[in-house]
């Protein structure tokens, strides 16, 4: 159990507050009622709905409370990303635009540093819709990186005549669906076996022309499956070794470590060794 310092700690950190309204404890001696069970959230936690929950006085004297928040997960492994056409833009007028905005006023004008950084990003981004060229793609995580758009259709039509012959059971329905199949497994070896094929005529070419795209196709087969997760807790030396897990606290411990081993004095002296026997002076 944590002690009451990190308690108070992760309280102002986190400032939560209750969204319960109604009494939930029933005191049947005294007939005094009061809020004994409250939900605590943070502002960014999304509240659909809250209340409290009857509970016969028979069996407690208090109200059960619940919440329902809205945890944005989805199932789909498909979502949509704007791709920006680099090529194709009109950076002059970017330029001119960019000179044009009175980006000091976007700045002294908002609240907080949230506001102004808001302001700013929204502000750019603007600008670069208006110059840059933008199409909206798919992005479909369970595909094979030779999937093709063709493949993808033939693959619905498959589907959709095999869930015709499940529904009829006749003959004619079930040719047509061992058609389309065999049409997809073909269909998919082609693919694979074309997609591979330009990729070894073209790797040795992009290695020397474009490095970063070799490595980007480099990494695309390397890559691993397994879900990338943040820095695991670390114990923290300042609190007997207990462990943190809030990415504040992480990346305090990381600091501090790191300043360790890398302090002022330590750099000046290598600097001082380095510069031994010649004629630079050493400035700090």
């Amino acid at each position: 159990m944590s002690d009451i310092s990190s308690n108070k700690r992760y309280y102002f950190h986190l400032r939560p507050f209750n969204i319960i309204d109604k009494q939930t404890h029933f005191d049947t001696r005294t007939g005094n009622t009061s809020l004994l069970d409250p939900i605590l959230v943070t502002d960014s936690i999304p509240v659909v709905d809250k209340d409290t929950v009857p509970i016969d006085r028979e069996i407690s004297d208090h109200d059960g409370t619940y919440v329902t928040i809205n945890c944005g997960f989805t199932s789909s492994r498909t979502y949509k990303r704007k791709i920006w056409d680099y090529k194709n833009g009109d950076f002059d007028l970017m330029n001119q635009k960019v000179s044009m905005t009175n980006w000091e006023h976007l700045i002294s004008d908002a609240d907080n540093m949230n506001v102004a950084c808001t302001n700013f990003t929204n502000s750019l981004l603007d600008i670069a819709s208006e110059c840059i060229p933008t199409r909206e793609v798919v992005v479909r995580c369970d595909d094979k990186i030779w999937y093709n758009s063709n493949l993808r259709r033939e693959m619905r039509k498959r589907d959709r005549f095999r869930k015709l012959f499940l529904r009829l059971k006749s003959s004619f329905a079930e040719l047509k669906f061992k058609q389309q199949r065999n049409k997809v497994n073909n269909m998919k070896k082609q693919a694979k076996k074309h997609f591979y094929a330009s990729l070894n005529e073209n790797l040795d070419e992009i290695k020397q022309a474009n490095p970063k795209q070799y490595w980007k196709i480099i990494n695309m087969h390397i890559k691993s499956d397994r879900p990338v997760h943040d820095v695991p807790p670390l114990k923290d030396p300042n609190q007997n070794y207990n462990l943190a897990y809030e990415s504040s606290e992480k990346s305090e411990i990381l600091n501090k470590y790191f300043c360790s081993i890398a302090n002022r004095e330590t750099l000046v002296i290598v600097l001082f060794t380095s510069l031994k026997g010649t004629d630079d002076a050493l400035f700090e």
